[in-house]
């Protein structure tokens, strides 16, 4: 399915077939209950979280100045965790790399890290992610593991945790956000069960790809003003909230059970949420000006508010393949502009009210050496890449550590993940996704059986 075939099929979505997708925005109602009063909300004993993935096939370098990648003690000598490159003041100057929350930042908040907040844990980070709103990172975990694997073309099989993500049969393989977006459909009532990629890295559903559907597209799939079912207006949507779940009253009380009609009493959006709704849908869309990170995360947002999705595939920048980032710039520069999207993502999902309904997580096909090459920049790494995620059942802090890797001559020439507790370094991968599984809100039967090997890590989720 290409890009615009997926727009016509969003499109198709929500305002074709008797405008389903319309009916089941404006009343809160989820489609299969619309059609054959199933009850998936009322079935489901949890309901899992939206899922928003960032990928990248580049291989950036977020896993060099998370938490994790500071000594806990600047002034320890012998830790060899001081001996990880950072961008440098010798280096970058005073130079002014980028702007978070109207803050000015230097390589200096990169290089000398700051204490950071993660629940009741203080950690050592750049500086940079103190930035983000504290009701944020209070949901938020680093995870520290290896992907094994040191070759672009390798990002389909990482996705696919090489092999470990089966089908839904148990067989074959599948990518993670199929395997999320798959078994979260059913209970969040979502409007197709596929993934919506934003982002432009390879995303398949059951093993076909999917296209992207490109910010500026979406705006225009939602900004026509020639469609009868238009919902501009705020009002127009009560109005057609009010219409809509009469009809559906009508049809339950003449041929439904108790249980349907008190699942719409309980399910059903009220006169003042359809009007909030009307008021917040026209500022998530308008405001999209390109296809850049920003506007990734506006149409992020948009998606999972109509419901459109269970998973929104995007990605965020950290400085991309950047063998020959000579002093670290594009690293800096972009990381601080992933910064500034994390924050508009937490305003906006609050303003949604979905700070509680929805899970991040970012996964490279690599992280990146973290010391650096003869050139300045960072080569790939397969041994160690950071997996930050956060939402409402993801338990703050740090999981995992590092450990360095030495020459003949006694020379640290990389670092790899630790074990994590009983975990070893080489199920760490499974491990990562099995916790943003549990995280999402799936069952540990599904994620058993989809995902062989590794094993939840308790301590980074909500009990």
């Amino acid at each position: 399915m290409d890009g615009m075939n997926k727009r016509d099929f969003l499109k198709q979505a929500l305002l074709g077939s008797g405008a389903l997708g319309l009916r089941a925005l404006v009343t809160g109602l989820p489609p299969a209950f619309l059609l054959h009063r199933r009850m998936a909300h009322a079935q489901a004993q949890t309901t899992p979280t939206y899922t928003i993935l960032s990928n990248a096939q580049a291989g950036h370098p977020l896993n060099a100045n998370t938490p994790g990648t500071y000594p806990v003690n600047p002034d320890d000598g012998n830790d060899p965790i001081r001996l990880i490159d950072h961008p440098r003041v010798a280096e970058l100057q005073n130079e002014v790399l980028g702007t978070v929350n109207g803050v000015n930042y230097t390589a200096a908040s990169f290089e000398t890290p700051v204490d950071l907040r993660l629940g009741s844990t203080t950690v050592k980070a750049a500086g940079p992610w103190a930035s983000l709103q504290q009701e944020l990172l209070d949901r938020a975990t680093f995870f520290h593991h290896g992907t094994y694997a040191n070759a672009h073309p390798e990002f389909s099989n990482v996705m696919k945790f090489h092999g470990a993500i089966k089908d839904a049969s148990g067989r074959g393989q599948e990518m993670l956000s199929s395997f999320i977006a798959q078994e979260a459909a059913p209970a969040l009532g979502t409007l197709t069960d596929q993934p919506v990629n934003v982002g432009g890295n390879l995303v398949t559903f059951k093993g076909r790809p999917l296209g992207t559907l490109d910010p500026r597209e979406l705006q225009a799939l939602f900004g026509s003003t020639t469609h009868p079912t238009q919902v501009d207006d705020p009002s127009q949507i009560v109005r057609l909230r009010d219409a809509m779940l009469d009809e559906v009253y009508r049809d339950v009380k003449q041929s439904g059970s108790h249980a349907q009609k008190a699942f719409i009493d309980q399910y059903a959006l009220g006169r003042d949420q359809a009007a909030q709704l009307g008021d917040n849908l026209g500022p998530l869309l308008a405001d999209i000006g390109g296809d850049g990170p920003m506007d990734e995360v506006r149409a992020a947002v948009a998606l999972l508010q109509l419901n459109v999705t269970p998973v929104v595939v995007l990605q965020l920048r950290w400085g991309g393949d950047n063998h020959r980032d000579t002093i670290l710039r594009s690293e800096t520069t972009q990381t601080l502009q992933s910064m500034e999207a994390f924050r508009l993502l937490w305003t906006r999902l609050t303003a949604a009210g979905l700070q509680d309904r929805v899970t991040f997580a970012h996964l490279d096909v690599f992280g990146r050496r973290l010391t650096r090459n003869s050139s300045g920049g960072r080569d790939h790494n397969r041994d160690h890449h950071t997996m930050f995620m956060f939402g409402p059942r993801v338990a703050p802090g740090v999981v995992g550590g590092l450990e360095p890797r030495f020459r003949g001559n006694g020379t640290i020439r990389n670092f790899k993940a630790t074990d994590i507790g009983n975990v070893p370094f080489d199920r760490s991968l499974e491990s990562a996704g099995k916790t943003l599984a549990k995280a999402v809100g799936l069952s540990d039967d599904v994620i058993n059986r989809r995902i062989t090997g590794g094993e939840v890590i308790s301590s980074a989720i909500v009990s």
